[in-house]
């Protein structure tokens, strides 16, 4: 399982990552997602 941030619900949810052409939204760990996706957040403000 990995973690990918969905903007609209504006939370890290889980998914099953198949190894096929990922994007940068993919994690490890849902803590990795929030720290790297709440960070990009702050920066747009």
């Amino acid at each position: 399982m990995r973690y990918a941030y969905d903007a609209q619900s504006g939370q890290c949810l889980k998914f099953v990552y198949r190894g096929y052409q990922g994007n940068g939204n993919g994690f490890d760990s849902k803590e990795e997602c929030e720290d790297q996706c709440a960070r990009s957040l702050y920066d747009f403000a």
